[in-house]
């Protein structure tokens, strides 16, 4: 059986550890247990959502789920909530998702750096038309850590774990445009 680590804790622990130790100590809740869990969703803090996907996001390290880096997220998303939340299509400007009640969204308005573990960020990199999703995995002093499908070679539908400087976040060369995502 797995466990959730407590909203304050998971905090600290994020922002003091890096993928390595992630991985190696937290134990994470079966799918089963994730939808039984997910019930009473919008009774839960948001910390506590947060930890439902984040926790969701991690069963699926290092394996092929086949889906594009939305759909994949929109899956862990949806399995989190026990189906009660869904994330809406993207706009056509790229860089926003339409409305939903089940979100809400800070586009560009909020640094990357105020992003918490567990919220959604899609981007648009600069030179490339596609958009990437990503979820928030880890904030520390210099750098965030996304968990994230299509980063993995050599199918790129598997999920995978990077960091990024925030110096490379908003080079030049990195980012056209954010949104931040918290899943209400």
């Amino acid at each position: 059986m797995g466990r959730i680590i407590t909203d304050m804790s998971r905090r600290n622990f994020l922002g003091a550890v890096g993928k390595a130790a992630l991985v190696g100590t937290v134990a994470l809740l079966p799918k089963a247990k994730i939808a039984q869990a997910a019930m009473p969703w919008h009774g839960y803090s948001q910390d506590y959502r947060n930890s439902l996907i984040l926790t969701r996001a991690w069963n699926d390290y290092l394996k092929n789920v086949g889906l594009e880096c939305k759909p994949w997220v929109q899956n862990v998303v949806a399995s989190a909530s026990g189906g009660i939340v869904t994330i809406p299509t993207t706009n056509p400007d790229n860089c926003t998702w339409r409305w939903s009640q089940d979100v809400y969204g800070y586009n560009m308005s909020r640094p990357i750096q105020y992003a918490k573990p567990g919220e959604i960020v899609q981007m648009r990199l600069r030179n490339n038309p596609y958009l990437h999703t990503a979820i928030v995995s880890s904030m520390q002093a210099t750098k965030v850590g996304f968990i994230e499908s299509n980063v993995v070679p050599p199918n790129g539908k598997t999920v995978g774990y990077r960091e990024v400087l925030f110096s490379d976040f908003y080079s030049g060369n990195c980012i056209a445009c954010f949104s931040i995502y918290t899943i209400l």
